[in-house]
C-alpha cells in the first residue's frame, strides 16, 4: 500500500517544515529543463542525478529533502507539485525531463535494476527508449508510473508534454547504470539543445 502524501500543496508544506528543505534552482536560459521534484533524502540520488544530467547548459531544479527522518513527509506527487520557483521555470520550458526514484518492488526483472518511463510526450518517449534499449539499459512502461496528467510538473511547460523517469533503488545504488543512464539522456536532448 502506498502511503498518502502529508500535504497536498507546496504552501502548506512550507508552513509545516520551514527548514526541513531547501530548492536547488538554476535558469540558464535554455529551452530544456531537468527536475528532481522529489530530490534529497526524500528520492535518494534523484538529485544527484538530475544534476549532472543539466551539467553547466541545461536549466535545472530540485527540490531537496533534508530531514534527519520522516522525509517521505515532504513528498508531494508530481500532478500537484506547485512550489513557485519551479513553475516559473517550467512554463518558459520546451523541454522537461523529471528524474524520480521508486521502490525496487515494481520491477518484474530478476535484479530489480529497471528503469520506468512515462509522461505526454510520445515522439520523446519514443527516442529514450530507442536509444536505451540500443545500450541494453533495463527500460519500461508501467501504468503506476506513466505520467499522463496534465498537471504532472513534467507535462507543464510550453508544449503541455514531457517525460517523466523512475528509478528503482537498485538502479540508483548501481554506479556504472547510472553512469549510462546519465549519458544516454544527456546525448538524446543534445539533438534538441539550441545552437546560438
Amino acid at each position: 500500500m502506498i502511503m498518502p502524501d502529508k500535504y497536498d500543496n507546496f504552501k502548506k508544506l512550507q508552513e509545516n517544515e520551514a527548514g526541513n528543505f531547501e530548492i536547488e534552482c538554476i535558469d540558464r536560459g535554455s529551452h530544456i529543463t531537468i527536475i528532481a521534484p522529489h530530490g534529497g533524502k526524500i528520492e535518494r540520488k534523484t538529485t544527484k542525478i538530475a544534476k549532472r544530467i543539466a551539467g553547466d547548459s541545461l536549466n535545472y531544479y530540485s527540490f531537496i529533502g533534508k530531514k534527519n527522518s520522516y522525509n517521505r513527509d515532504l513528498h508531494i506527487t508530481s500532478h500537484k507539485f506547485d512550489e513557485p520557483r519551479a513553475l516559473e521555470l517550467v512554463v518558459k520550458s520546451e523541454i522537461i525531463i523529471t528524474i524520480h526514484g521508486c521502490a525496487n518492488k515494481w520491477s518484474k526483472i530478476d535484479d530489480n535494476r529497471e528503469i520506468f518511463i512515462g509522461g505526454l510526450d510520445e515522439g520523446l518517449i519514443s527516442k529514450f527508449k530507442d536509444a536505451m534499449k540500443d545500450e541494453f539499459l533495463p527500460i519500461s512502461f508501467l501504468k503506476k508510473f506513466s505520467g499522463t496528467e496534465k498537471k504532472n510538473i513534467c507535462n507543464r511547460g510550453i508544449n503541455g508534454k514531457g517525460v517523466q523517469f523512475e528509478l528503482t533503488k537498485a538502479f540508483r545504488e548501481d554506479v556504472q547504470l547510472t553512469n549510462e543512464f546519465i549519458s544516454n539522456v544527456r546525448t538524446c536532448l543534445e539533438k534538441f539543445e539550441k545552437k546560438s
